[in-house]
């Protein structure tokens, strides 16, 4: 089902199969930024609406074989689960088997670490190459992966996120909340407004989830970090 009409059947979502904790598994097409299919179709705010849910499980694959592994971890399960996957083609990327709950840490967590989901992780590989960020795949965005926020929340003075969604309510803000007193925090998705009709790397580049504005990000984290004398960054990044 498309992200944009299973919005329609949310109380069906919670009631009829959250509530009663049904072995339900949701296959979300069209998540995040759809492109010329225009403002309608865009699957923008399914993490908010589903992150909240009791008994959900929500993952995000990056790769081909990731969504494979999703899908049969999710019919293994006693529970409502959904798997949010973009329109188009994921990145084919050597990635390891899935672990249910578990983060990828793709590039090693240091000062500053751009965390990712869905098909912006291989944005976010490509913003960080060269730079020193560490990248994290956020595979499952409920349940948050705690051991490694608690990794992150170590090493990390400068944490960006990244989400195919709106930030308002999103991953980042729970990632955010998570990490208060840790590290600083910016969170990039769609803003609250509608995105209007464009190529999808063109809206990337208007929600600022582009792989350079992602760049951008970690540019003036770096600069906010020398500020500081490589201490914590302020807030408000």
């Amino acid at each position: 089902i498309y992200s944009s009409f299973l919005q329609r059947a949310y109380d069906q979502v919670f009631h009829d199969v959250c509530l009663q904790n049904l072995p339900v598994t949701f296959a979300i097409d069209r998540a995040g930024l759809v492109g010329e299919d225009g403002e309608t179709h865009h699957g923008l705010y399914d993490i908010s609406y589903l992150k909240n849910l009791p008994n959900m499980t929500v993952m995000a694959p990056s790769t081909p074989r990731e969504l494979e592994d999703m899908l049969s971890y999710a019919l293994t399960l006693n529970g409502p689960a959904a798997i949010r996957y973009n329109r188009g083609c994921l990145a084919e990327r050597e990635s390891p088997a899935l672990i249910p709950g578990a983060w990828e840490e793709i590039a090693s967590i240091g000062d500053i670490t751009v965390i990712a989901e869905g098909r912006l992780v291989q944005s976010a590989i490509e913003a960080a190459r060269g730079s020193g960020a560490g990248v994290v795949s956020a595979r499952f965005i409920k349940p948050m992966d705690e051991a490694m926020l608690n990794r992150i929340a170590q090493r990390a003075k400068i944490v960006i996120t990244v989400e195919d969604g709106v930030h308002a309510g999103g991953e980042g803000e729970a990632i955010r909340a998570r990490l208060a007193g840790f590290a600083s925090v910016v969170n990039l998705g769609a803003p609250e407004k509608p995105v209007l009709h464009a190529t999808i790397a063109e809206q990337d580049a208007l929600c600022r989830i582009s792989p350079s504005a992602i760049r951008e990000e970690i540019d003036r984290a770096k600069m906010e970090l020398r500020a500081y004398g490589g201490g914590k960054a302020g807030a408000g990044l």
